[in-house]
């Protein structure tokens, strides 16, 4: 035999031999993040014109505007009650730290005042930075989950019992809620498991003929929000393992998957921005012209809670708007309207506030309007 052969066969020989040993390797874990890397918000900043002129107060309304951005997006992380309580870590830790999260995409409006600079912006602020500073800060979201057995409600068999309970652990130990039932649930975790032979190897042993068992294991796992629906994660992984017992095998193969699954788990979940928003129509009379109908939408996009705001018409000195206000906001959001220093110039009065609506009037005309404020 030649060298070059016996080189070859021996080759041949080891790849075999790793491939049916007990522990194999586990494929490469596949994810898919289905979250949002940047979020558009339009906020405003205003600053005084000092002695560097007009140039550097427009800068300075405009970094103002970008901590804004970073401030009102920091809602999707943590809940206002959160926010409440660590007001000052959040300016101090992060929005003062605006540049490292948003950037300018457009100036929608600057108004150049005699003694004040006011700027509108559209900022894209980046979400992954800001959630993973957040969560090091100990203040994201503490999400509720429920993580549901197969048809009826029951383990179809104990490997998936077993699995629940894993996944279950690494939640718990990451320092989540697992609830008992999908309507105290925030999200739903659901596993799904296949098993295939990869192959049966038999042995010749002291204690008589065995078989190695290979077996293959891929989980999937889909994070859901439990009212919508909506799919917040998917990841998957694939692992095969080698053992005399069939059962050993099967259990192996699924430990080794669900390892390489808990944490890009638990980061996803950590990492979910809110969803509880719901529309809000705003009704607006006595809006004299388009003119004013658009910078009151601008004005709008700058009051806490709002997410988005877009016209849905304007005529006859009405303008009606849908607004997409974040729940915890929805009590004040009337309140807001009437009294937030950016629509403060239209001096909105509200009529009626219902929890899809609100009716309201400008209360002084265009023209007055901008001589009470000096526009």
């Amino acid at each position: 035999m030649k060298p070059s052969e016996f080189r070859r066969i021996s080759l041949t020989t080891n790849v075999s031999l790793l491939i049916f040993s007990s522990a194999l390797h586990a494929q490469q874990l596949v994810a898919r993040d289905t979250a949002v890397e940047t979020r558009e918000v339009v906020a405003e900043g205003r600053a005084a014109i000092g002695v560097g002129g007009l140039i550097a107060a427009r800068r300075a309304a405009t970094a103002q505007a970008l901590r804004a951005a970073v401030e009102k997006t920091t809602g999707v992380y943590v809940s206002a009650r959160t926010l409440t309580q660590n007001y000052q870590l959040v300016r101090d830790q992060v929005v003062t730290r605006s540049d490292g999260y948003a950037t300018l995409k457009q100036v929608l409006r600057e108004v150049d005042g005699t003694q004040e600079v006011s700027v509108t912006v559209r900022a894209l602020v980046s979400l992954r930075p800001l959630a993973l500073h957040l969560k090091a800060l100990g203040l994201t979201r503490a999400w509720r989950i429920r993580v549901p057995a197969g048809a009826g409600g029951k383990a179809s068999d104990p490997h998936e019992a077993d699995e629940i309970a894993r996944v279950e652990g690494a939640l718990t130990e990451a320092g989540f809620v697992v609830v008992s039932t999908n309507a105290d649930a925030d999200v739903l975790v659901r596993i799904q498991t296949t098993y295939s032979s990869v192959a049966d190897l038999p042995l010749d042993t002291a204690a008589g003929p065995m078989t190695m068992h290979t077996v293959r294991s891929d989980i999937c796992v889909r994070a859901t929000r439990s009212r919508t629906g909506e799919e917040v994660a998917a990841l998957s992984a694939a692992a095969a393992t080698a053992n005399v017992g069939l059962v050993t095998a099967r259990a192996d193969a699924a430990d080794q998957a669900l390892a390489r699954l808990a944490p890009s788990l638990v980061e996803a979940l950590l990492l979910l921005p809110a969803r509880d928003a719901q529309p809000v129509q705003l009704v607006v009379s006595h809006v004299a012209s388009a003119t004013d109908a658009a910078r009151l939408e601008d004005a709008l996009n700058v009051l806490p809670g709002v997410r988005s705001v877009r016209r849905r018409s304007y005529e006859a000195g009405s303008a009606t708007y849908e607004l997409e206000v974040l729940s915890e906001s929805l009590s004040r959001i009337a309140r807001d309207i009437e009294e937030s220093e950016a629509t403060r110039s239209f001096h909105l009065k509200v009529h009626s506030d219902t929890t899809s609506k609100i009716t309201a009037s400008a209360a002084l005309p265009p023209l007055a309007r901008r001589q009470a404020t000096g526009e």
